[in-house]
């Protein structure tokens, strides 16, 4: 989205809003004023002609010729193009496209999601898996092991050449034939293979991969995400964040002391060193080599390693990154959004609010206020300059060098420091942040968040709330009175000083040393111990904590939220909030009132005793036994269910569930969050808000009315019924049966169908969607989002806005005026 004054040229965008001409840049949504020319926009909304550009979404009023679009607005023709989402009046031809509103005909064009009135010949596909060639095939999503020819992309992100090959987004550097990409982010080529997103350093060949972060080469492996380092041979992976070598260990979650070898991790949290080994989240506290991480919080540095999401004190280089939090330098890195207001030249971006240009970057929201040159941002909220920076959305008053941020509030300077949100008053230099609220001035400190009254020195943050200096301590929230230094914190609520402690939320009056926090509410000392957040009266000594309210002293325990009134001893919580005594339990959350013993909590609230129970967060009102929760509110007893939050009423038994509201009995559920109004059996759900039953269905956020049965949603706003249906969010009236929804807002009955939003006013049936908006019945048809009136019979959507009928048609958006037939489309 672009909010220019001028002219934007030689720039990819996601987003324009320009007063006047857009040239020979690819962008994805355009809101342009003239003209746009030789450019690949993803969603445009000009008045005059786009010529020889690759859109996604056109709100145009005349001709678009010989250009690839996802959505298009025109008036007229569209014509030899590749779209994705097309609002023509009357034809489009020879065009691979994955969404088309048109009016007539739609030939010969591999398409996912198609908006035509006709005919679409040969093979739509969405996902493949095969060993050797896919020749003469459409496809979205391509994991193969050798070489696929003639294949239309998804996502793509190479660098210098892609031949043969029908793409969604492409981004590179050099030269991209006959082919309709969507996102490339490649480094040298790649060559007869279908991607959906790369992020390559040198060479992929004869791979199909979706997500790919690797520095060097990876060869005959088909991947979904990799997050490598140097190399990844015969080992097939989702999430890869290695730094050497990973073979024939596929992990997700580890929590390791000391080394981990040779093995694909996803959540690490290792105490010295961790190599060759591929990460996701890592909390180290010396230095973390080789490895390629998607959230780092190191003190020192951090090279050849691909990550998503950094948060260094020193330096990062040549490494892939989408969102970066890192100190010095990051370069060759492309972002999504960025927020400028005078120049970006050569970038694809997908929104941008700049004042005049954009050359040289790729960026999809930018908010900058003078420059950035050479830095791939996402978005960003400057105020002057902004240079060799990957942000994603900054908010600075003057000047962001060498710095990755995310969102910037800065009021003046900020240099070589990767922030996320900043809020400062003067300058923040040699700090990666994500969200800061700073007074003065934050150096060498990555972080996300600061509110802050003088200096933040040395620290990694995420949000910061103190009143002078922090310094060498990664924190999230501060909000300190006078100093902080050596500690990596999250949220820190201090009065004084907290020293040597990697902290998230701390809320202190005196000192926190040598302690990992989160959150903190201590008044004297806390020495020792790993907290979230703490609300002490004395001191917590040796004792890993998130949260903490207590009233005298913690030892030996790993809290994350604790809210004791006198002792907490040999416990690991996070939250706790006890009364007298915690032993031997690992809790998160703690709000008893006299004793918890053996059971590992994260916030409790009970009223007498929860032993042998591993709780999250509990609110029980007298005993929870031998169940394993982190949030509970419950009114008498649980026993014999993992629960992180519960709100139960009675008895919650069997179930592991995270959020329960319930009033009666919830059973053989695993849940996050409840609301129902009597019982949930045999149904694992995250959160719910029903009204009755909730019975053999995976949930995790529901609000339905009455009953939800065999159904494995997230969150369900339902009024009676839903069964037999994976979803995600319901809002329906009546019934939601045989449907993987996520969000549903609905009237009567949503039969057969997963969909994830719906917001229909009577029936859906036999229709995966995710989100809809219909008016009246919904059959047969994969949809997301949908707006129609009438009724959509045989079509996978996502969106649509519709007035009449849609049959037969795989959409995501659709915005037609009378009928779609017969097509496949996604938007």
């Amino acid at each position: 989205m672009y909010h220019t004054g001028r002219t934007i040229q030689d720039v990819p965008y996601r987003t324009y809003h320009t007063g006047r001409t857009i040239q020979d840049v690819p962008y994805r949504t355009y809101h342009t004023g003239r003209t746009i020319h030789n450019v690949p926009y993803r969603t445009y909304h000009t008045e005059r002609t786009i010529h020889n550009v690759p859109y996604r979404t056109y709100h145009t009023q005349r001709t678009i010729p010989d250009v690839p679009y996802r959505t298009y607005h025109t008036g007229r023709t569209i014509q030899d193009v590749p779209y994705r989402t097309s609002h023509t009046g009357r034809t489009i031809q020879d065009v691979p496209y994955a969404m088309y509103h048109t009016g007539r005909t739609i030939q010969d064009v591999p398409y996912r999601t198609y908006h035509t009135g006709r005919t679409i010949q040969g093979v739509p596909y969405r996902t493949y898996h095969t060993g050797r060639p896919i020749q003469d095939v459409p496809y979205r999503t391509y994991h193969t092991g050798r070489t696929i020819q003639g294949v239309p992309y998804a996502t793509y992100h190479t660098g210098p050449t892609i031949q043969d090959v029908p793409y969604r987004a492409y981004h590179t550097r050099r030269t991209i034939h006959d082919v309709p990409y969507r996102t490339y982010h490649t480094g040298r080529t790649i060559q007869d293979v279908p991607y959906r997103t790369y992020h390559t350093g040198r060479i992929i060949q004869d791979v199909p991969y979706r997500t790919y972060h690797t520095g060097r080469t990876i060869q005959d492996i088909p991947y979904t995400t990799y997050h490598t380092g140097c190399t990844i041979q015969d080992v097939p992976y989702r999430t890869y964040h290695t730094g050497r070598t990973i073979q024939d260990v596929p992990y997700r979650t580890y929590h390791t002391g000391r080394i981990i070898q040779d093995v694909p991790y996803r959540t690490y949290h290792t105490g010295r060193t961790i190599q060759d080994v591929p990460y996701r989240t890592y909390h180290t506290g010396r230095t973390i080599q080789d490895v390629s991480y998607r959230t780092y919080h190191t003190g020192r540095t951090i090279q050849d390693v691909p990550f998503t999401t950094y948060h260094t004190g020193r330096t990062i280089q040549d490494v892939p990154y989408r969102a970066y939090h890192t100190g010095p330098t990051i370069q060759d890195v492309p972002y999504r959004a960025y927020h400028t207001r005078r120049t970006i030249h050569d970038v694809p971006y997908r929104t941008y609010h700049t004042g005049r240009t954009i050359q040289d970057v790729p960026y999809a929201t930018y908010h900058t206020g003078r420059t950035i040159q050479d830095v791939p941002y996402r978005t960003y909220h400057t105020g002057r300059i902004i240079q060799d920076v990957p942000y994603r959305t900054y908010h600075t008053g003057r000047t962001i060098q060498d710095v990755p941020y995310r969102t910037y509030h800065t009021g003046r300077t900020i240099q070589g420091v990767p922030y996320r949100t900043y809020h400062t008053g003067r300058t923040i230099q040699d700090v990666p942040y994500r969200t800061y609220h700073t007074g003065r001035t934050i150096q060498g400190v990555p972080y996300r968040a600061y509110h802050t009254g003088r200096t933040i020195q040395d620290v990694p943050y995420r949000t910061y709330h103190t009143g002078r200096t922090i310094q060498d301590v990664p924190y999230r929230t501060y909000h300190t009175g006078r100093t902080i230094q050596d500690v990596p914190y999250r949220a820190y609520h201090t009065g004084r000083t907290i020293q040597d402690v990697p902290y998230r939320t701390y809320h202190t009056r005196s000192t926190i040393q040598d302690v990992p926090y989160t959150t903190y509410h201590t008044r004297r000392t806390i020495q020792d111990v790993p907290y979230t957040t703490y609300h002490t009266g004395r001191t917590i000594q040796d004792v890993p904590y998130r949260t903490y309210h207590t009233g005298r002293t913690i030892q030996d325990v790993p809290f994350t939220t604790y809210h004791t009134g006198r002792t907490i001893q040999d416990v690991p919580y996070r939250a706790y909030h006890t009364g007298p005594t915690i032993q031997d339990v690992p809790y998160r959350a703690y709000h008893t009132r006299r004793t918890i013993h053996d059971v590992p909590y994260r916030t409790y609230h009970t009223g007498r005793t929860i032993q042998d129970v591993p709780y999250a967060t509990y609110h029980t009102g007298r005993t929870i036994q031998d169940v394993p929760y982190r949030t509970y509110h419950t009114g008498r007893i649980i026993q014999d269910v993992p629960y992180r939050t519960y709100h139960t009423g009675r008895t919650i038994q069997d179930v592991p569930y995270r959020t329960y509201h319930t009033r009666r009995t919830i059973q053989g559920v695993p849940y996050r969050m409840y609301h129902t109004g009597r019982t949930i059996q045999d149904v694992p759900y995250r959160t719910y808000h029903t009204g009755r039953t909730i019975q053999g269905v995976p949930y995790r956020a529901y609000h339905t009315g009455r009953t939800i049965q065999d159904v494995p949603y997230r969150t369900y706003h339902t009024g009676r019924t839903i069964q037999d249906v994976p979803y995600r969010t319901y809002h329906t009236g009546r019934t939601i049966q045989d449907v993987p929804y996520r969000t549903y807002h609905t009237g009567r009955t949503i039969q057969d169908v997963p969909y994830r939003a719906y917001h229909t006013g009577r029936t859906i049936q036999d229709v995966p969607y995710r989100t809809y908006h219909t008016g009246r019945t919904i059959r047969e048809v994969p949809y997301r989002t949908y707006h129609t009136r009438r009724t959509i019979q045989d079509v996978p959507y996502r969106t649509y806005h519709t007035r009449r009928i849609i049959q037969d048609v795989p959409y995501r958006t659709y915005h037609t005026g009378r009928t779609i037939q017969d097509v496949p489309y996604t938007t």
